[in-house]
């Protein structure tokens, strides 16, 4: 995701983060579309002064009109460090937070490219590396996506379920041209012929790849036909890669069925990965990894109020972080596309509240409020909206109930977010996952019970 949201999520537990997905044959072609997409940068890197900012990033610092007040942006941006409450919080562990604003000690930053041709990904693999000093841990080649415009793109789940041996000869570029120093990292799905597991996954390890993550859905289980995810085929591509590389700690890690903080540790105990990776309740609660302190709890053991206070906080945190670090447009618009960013994640952190309250949702989505102090108001009156409720009718209302979160929006309120032995049969081996064969044997066999029972019915 953008910077502020990677740092807020690093805030509160998060060890490791990726980039948005940037697409290598674009960051090929401009240094445009370089700056507007690629938020990692050298350390120490000014990124926040009035001069190096894009005019996308000025406005959504104040809006169209650019009335930064007296002394101009780099004055209105020291007045908002100056506001110990607000910032304290960070300078502990941010380089020099004072205008004007270097790139903060993020931590392992991992950055995510899409692309189906060997020699364009890894040459903007390696671009990156150098742009940035390699201030990178590694690269992430996007097998994951089941978005249609990967596949009118080739790339995302769609490059990896139908072309996969082209997937394979992407990230082997990679590793061939990049440094030992940066590791070159698969994300996958789950194959739709669950057979082909095993073929895949050790494909992708004889590449030389350094870390392997896997969603426990298939390309095809997506929105609204999403299903709860597969921690058996999880555990299973973490011990398939394990034998093929012969390393027992080889790194999987496990991405799917993540809605709380305490699915956490669950998954880790199924799967046996090496780390959890989550995108959607992450984007609702950017403290899904906090193990103490306020934000540590599942949403099940606060009530109502505590809910919405640690949402709020959330959104409160985030928009500091993107005063400081205006996230980059990238393709969302030259003009309103850095706070098109910023709306998009507080529509996903407030989501619960504003289905609830659709004259303020209708607000945060008017063209008219394009800027950071605009949507702090229309927060402050979401919240206030709120206060004074009894507890009687807090019990009425949705916002409170589980079914009522972003990450519930696709799937029934009581539906399970994982699974066992959906995809793969047997955590333990392969043998018991019927083969493309087996399944034809199979509905052959149906057909034949069935047309001998019409037979029947037609006889009587």
């Amino acid at each position: 995701s953008d910077l502020p949201f990677r740092l807020l999520c690093r805030q509160h537990g998060a060890d490791l983060a990726y980039t948005q997905m940037v697409h290598a044959r674009n960051y090929g072609r401009s240094d445009d579309f370089r700056s507007n997409h690629l938020d990692v940068y050298a350390r120490a890197q000014i990124i926040g002064g009035a001069d190096v900012l894009s005019g996308s990033q000025m406005n959504c610092l104040d809006g169209l009109g650019r009335d930064f007040g007296p002394g101009g942006l780099d004055s209105y941006r020291d007045r908002m460090i100056g506001q110990e409450e607000v910032f304290s919080k960070y300078h502990a562990s941010f380089v020099n937070p004072v205008s004007p604003i270097t790139y903060p000690q993020e931590g392992p930053v991992v950055v995510q490219l899409a692309g189906h041709d060997p020699t364009l990904v890894a040459d903007a693999a390696l671009d990156i590396v150098e742009r940035t000093l390699g201030n990178v841990a590694g690269i992430d080649l996007n097998g994951g996506c089941p978005q249609k415009i990967a596949s009118k793109g080739r790339y995302g789940a769609f490059l990896h379920e139908e072309e996969p041996e082209l997937y394979c000869s992407v990230l082997a570029k990679m590793r061939r041209v990049l440094p030992p120093s940066v590791g070159v990292s698969a994300k996958i799905r789950l194959p739709v012929d669950a057979t082909e597991l095993k073929d895949r996954i050790e494909r992708i390890v004889d590449t030389g790849v350094d870390l392997i993550t896997v969603h426990g859905r298939t390309l095809r289980e997506n929105k609204t036909k999403v299903r709860g995810a597969d921690w058996d085929a999880i555990a299973l591509a973490a011990q398939i890669a394990r034998e093929c590389s012969g390393n027992s700690d080889f790194p999987v890690v496990a991405n799917g069925g993540i809605e709380y903080g305490s699915d956490v540790r669950r998954c880790l105990d199924h799967t046996g990965a090496s780390a959890v990776m989550s995108s959607e309740s992450l984007l609702e609660n950017p403290a899904l990894f906090a193990t103490t302190g306020p934000y540590a709890a599942d949403d099940a053991q606060l009530t109502p109020r505590q809910l919405l206070d640690r949402q709020m906080s959330l959104v409160d945190e985030y928009l500091d972080l993107c005063t400081l670090y205006p996230p980059v447009p990238g393709s969302l618009g030259r003009v309103g596309g850095s706070y098109n960013v910023v709306r998009s994640h507080v529509f996903k952190m407030t989501y619960r509240y504003l289905e609830e309250r659709p004259d303020i949702r209708t607000k945060l989505a008017s063209s008219s409020v394009a800027s950071i102090p605009a949507t702090r108001k229309i927060v402050a009156e979401l919240r206030a909206s709120y206060e004074g409720l009894s507890d009687a009718e807090w019990e009425g209302c949705k916002s409170g109930q589980a079914g009522s979160s972003w990450y519930r929006r696709h799937r029934d309120g009581a539906s399970r977010v994982h699974r066992r032995g959906g995809h793969a049969a047997n955590a333990g081996s392969l043998s018991e996952i019927p083969s493309v064969e087996e399944k034809k044997r199979i509905m052959k066999e149906r057909l034949r019970k069935l047309k001998e029972q019409k037979e029947k019915r037609m006889v009587v």
